[in-house]
């Protein structure tokens, strides 16, 4: 039925931890995968953005409350969207890494490390499925990336660093959203057309 509820769920490996998680313990650790219940790299506006669309009637969050007490699968999510009366399930998930380089590494050895010659990057690929609740069909895939990149002196502390991260991950989300918009009248037709 159109307008349909979009559950809106993001996954990570198993025990995942990033230093914002550890802060604010936002994060359901399962056996096969993670789900993150604080919005780290989500804005609003986002959220909003998906809303607005036609044939969407709602974005909705997922509440640690509704998962059972071991992760198993993506039927277990599937299930837990079915509850909050959700015809779709939207699923995300970031891979980030960070790269380092040195630039002049004799240069470094002879100032003591104060020159700031180590270049580091964080990549971050934002992936996404939107998944039909009750049957677990994969109407679309998609995916967006970002790179951000800056030299040691500028990265001083685990805090910063974090914040790149969060950075890069909240633009490659605004990338999916984007891919999101794009792709939705393709999906609301196959929804349709197996209805």
């Amino acid at each position: 039925q159109f307008p349909v509820g979009i559950a809106a769920i993001r996954v990570q490996a198993p025990y995942y931890r990033s230093y914002s998680t550890d802060q604010s313990g936002g994060v359901f650790n399962g056996q096969n995968y993670s789900v993150i219940t604080v919005k780290e790299a989500e804005d609003d506006t986002d959220f909003k953005r998906l809303e607005s669309l036609p044939d969407v009637g709602g974005i909705i969050s997922i509440s640690r409350l509704l998962l059972p007490p071991h992760l198993r699968s993506e039927q277990d999510l599937r299930e837990a969207a079915a509850r909050l009366k959700a015809e779709m399930v939207l699923l995300y998930t970031f891979d980030t890494s960070f790269h380092q380089n040195d630039a002049a590494l004799p240069l470094s050895v002879v100032t003591l490390g104060l020159s700031p010659t180590r270049h580091i990057s964080v990549h971050v690929t934002a992936s996404a499925l939107v998944v039909d609740t009750r049957t677990g069909f994969v109407y679309a895939a998609f995916e967006a990336s970002e790179k951000r990149s800056g030299y040691n002196t500028s990265w001083g502390s685990k805090e910063t660093a974090d914040r790149e991260r969060r950075d890069a991950e909240q633009a490659a989300f605004k990338g999916l959203v984007g891919e999101f918009e794009k792709n939705w009248p393709r999906i609301v037709e196959r929804a349709k057309k197996g209805a």
